[in-house]
């Protein structure tokens, strides 16, 4: 349990400082209610029950400590934020993938570099050598970021593939729905695909 209030409290203080910073430096403004940033808190706080207390699955448990609670939230702090200024903006800035990746390396600096590195580099020269060619180069780097945390627990090739074949499967259903799909299977007006790749990052987190 004290891995869930550390990693809820430094979520909540780095979520409040990235966002700060974020409208600062640039011109795009996230403006939140109160009622979402409770409601995104509260899933948040659910989702970190189950991945530090009730870790499914069980492949890809971890023994956490102290400071990598501290670099999982600012991870998802700062995910969360660039999944908020996609959905508004459709941009993200470069900063929120220098904060995921500066988090993933000090996580590594703590617990030592893992055996499971190839795949990932593979996952990562797949990212950036073809698919960014299909749905962008932020999107890209989001989809290294998220794999670099998979790694760190355990993944290998199949659950990153996984996590890309959800995602697209999840966006076709919905743009679907929203008749926002051509008959070559493009979309006829571009969406943020932020949301999609962390909805579905998700169900590998718990």
């Amino acid at each position: 349990m004290l891995n869930v209030i550390i990693f809820m409290m430094v979520f909540i203080f780095a979520r409040k400082i990235i966002l700060q910073y974020s409208n600062k430096i640039g011109k795009e403004k996230i403006e939140e209610s109160n009622k979402e940033i409770v409601i995104e808190t509260f899933i948040i706080f659910l989702l970190a029950i189950l991945h530090y207390i009730l870790p499914l699955p069980l492949k890809m448990h971890i023994e956490h400590s102290w400071f990598t609670s501290i670099m999982e939230a600012i991870f998802f702090a700062n995910t969360i934020v660039m999944v908020e200024m996609d959905m508004k903006y459709q941009e993200v800035y470069d900063l929120f993938h220098f904060i995921n990746l500066a988090s993933m390396i000090l996580f590594i600096g703590y617990v030592g570099f893992p055996s499971n590195y190839i795949p990932f580099l593979f996952f990562a020269a797949l990212q950036l050598g073809i698919f960014q060619f299909m749905y962008g180069q932020a999107d890209a780097f989001l989809f290294c970021e998220c794999a670099a945390f998979l790694m760190l627990h355990n993944a290998e090739i199949e659950e990153y593939m996984w996590h890309m074949g959800i995602m697209l499967i999840f966006l076709a259903i919905v743009q679907g729905v929203k008749k926002n799909i051509n008959k070559r299977g493009n979309l006829k007006r571009p969406v943020a695909m932020t949301p999609y790749i962390v909805a579905s990052f998700l169900i590998f987190f718990i």
